[in-house]
């Protein structure tokens, strides 16, 4: 496909005293010159703003950002066999996201982040086509802890202990009725590390994940790619110095050999998901001079 593609981005930012302010904007220029096979989506405008307040230093941060933008249809929404639609618009989205962070020295740290995502124009399949009517809705929330107790004490080694917790909702905008975009509901990672000032790392990581269910009742998502629980088991051991540096591991993947997807897909002949390898050890060495 013989395109022009032009593109040009402006970013500002601009400190008073405790606050931050961002700013950016960029310029996209697509034209195609073969109408026949692709479409021309001409000059598209992204804009982003933000601010950054940061109260007593590291111990609290305030962020918050609004953003326009689009997604371009791929060539092949617009021309897979039997659906093409060479006429499909941008998907045009905003995003607001507020965000705040807390650091207590080496000990703690933690951080909140909510989001809304807003699109237009997305695709829906129309009788035998893909057509620009959709429109979507996504909020939902991260939350990162992790925790050094002994970070402050002079001791030959430290623990780390951390949980992240995401969830996402994404549902049309004009029924309020859940979305399948196979995108997770619940994702919980946790873990515990063990490390030692010598370079030696051992580390325990689970994964707690739940996903939305089919809403077409006739191809429901199998039980394996509906929710699962991961456990991985990891070593490594690192050494530095002026002339190299080597790293050398060892992981357990999937230790409790655990049957799951984390992908899958459904359209009028079946339900399809992907598989995942069952328990898995691996190793390697890694040197940089």
């Amino acid at each position: 496909v013989n395109v022009n593609l032009l593109s040009g981005y402006l970013h500002v930012d601009y400190s008073l005293s405790i606050i931050q302010f961002m700013a950016g904007v960029r310029i996209d220029y697509h034209k195609s010159l073969e109408e026949n096979i692709r479409q021309s989506f001409g000059t598209m405008v992204s804009m982003q703003c933000g601010v950054l307040v940061t109260i007593f230093k590291e111990y609290l941060k305030i962020r918050g950002q609004v953003s326009h933008s689009h997604n371009v249809p791929s060539l092949l929404d617009t021309s897979w066999p039997g659906y093409e639609n060479l006429n499909l618009k941008n998907v045009k989205f905003w995003t607001f996201e507020v965000s705040a962070e807390t650091k207590i020295s080496k000990i703690f740290k933690a951080k909140f982040t909510s989001y809304f995502y807003r699109y237009n124009d997305m695709k829906v399949l129309v009788f035998s086509s893909y057509e620009s009517k959709g429109k979507e809705r996504s909020y939902g929330i991260e939350c990162e802890v992790s925790v050094m107790p002994l970070a402050l004490l002079k001791l030959p080694f430290n623990i780390r202990i951390f949980c992240n917790l995401w969830y996402q909702k994404t549902e049309d905008y004009l029924t309020a009725k859940i979305v399948s975009t196979y995108k997770p509901k619940i994702i919980i990672n946790s873990g515990i590390e063990f490390i030692l000032k010598m370079g030696l790392t051992l580390g325990i990581y689970t994964q707690y994940r739940k996903n939305y269910q089919n809403p077409d009742s006739n191809l429901p998502y199998a039980d394996y790619y509906m929710k699962y629980f991961l456990l991985d088991i990891k070593a490594n051991y690192r050494l530095k110095t002026r002339l190299i540096d080597i790293r050398v591991f060892l992981s357990l993947q999937n230790a409790l050999n655990t049957n799951y997807a984390i992908s899958g897909n459904h359209t009028v002949y079946g339900h399809y998901t992907y598989t995942m390898p069952g328990r898995t050890l691996m190793g390697g060495c890694e040197i940089k001079f």
